[in-house]
């Protein structure tokens, strides 16, 4: 049986104030899972690839930070050019009140992906966004892969075989 290919990976938890971000060009990946009623908000600007794991707008959810202020948090501000990937949510409007309001936030920003009722979402460095880590197998050409937090401690539930 082959070895997984080792993924560099940067989780991202729940809550506005938990985001993070990796250089464009990054070999890093920008992931996040069981999004369940959450929403996974991607963004790419033309220096850096950023994500956050929203539950609310207000400062009401996890952390108790407000999505407006996360966004701040990360550098951002209503004058960034950005590539928006909303994905999982409860349903399709859920997304659509989630651009709605990010657009207020950053209305220079294209919302470039919606997809709704998914459990995970992952952010390349080259601004490539993806669901599943099957589909990122293809991407980085191997049987299987494990994802290896930059701390450096794989955990086997981030393994995957295809």
């Amino acid at each position: 049986m082959p070895n997984p290919t080792p993924i560099s990976g940067v989780r991202v938890e729940q809550g506005n104030d938990n985001g993070k971000s990796i250089p464009v060009g990054s070999t890093d990946v920008l992931y996040t899972e069981n999004l369940v009623t959450c929403v996974a908000i991607l963004l790419v600007t033309d220096t850096h690839c950023f994500m956050i794991h929203s539950d609310s707008n207000e400062a009401n959810g996890k952390g108790l930070t407000s999505l407006e202020q996360g966004i701040r948090n990360l550098g951002l501000d209503k004058d960034d050019i950005c590539q928006v990937g909303l994905m999982g949510g409860e349903s399709e409007q859920a997304l659509l009140q989630k651009k709605n309001f990010l657009l207020k936030l950053l209305p220079k920003a294209h919302i470039t992906a919606m997809i709704p009722m998914v459990d995970s979402a992952y952010l390349l460095g080259d601004g490539l966004m993806r669901t599943s880590k099957r589909s990122l197998l293809q991407i980085f050409n191997a049987d299987s892969i494990v994802i290896i937090d930059r701390e450096g401690i794989p955990t086997p539930r981030r393994r995957l075989r295809r």
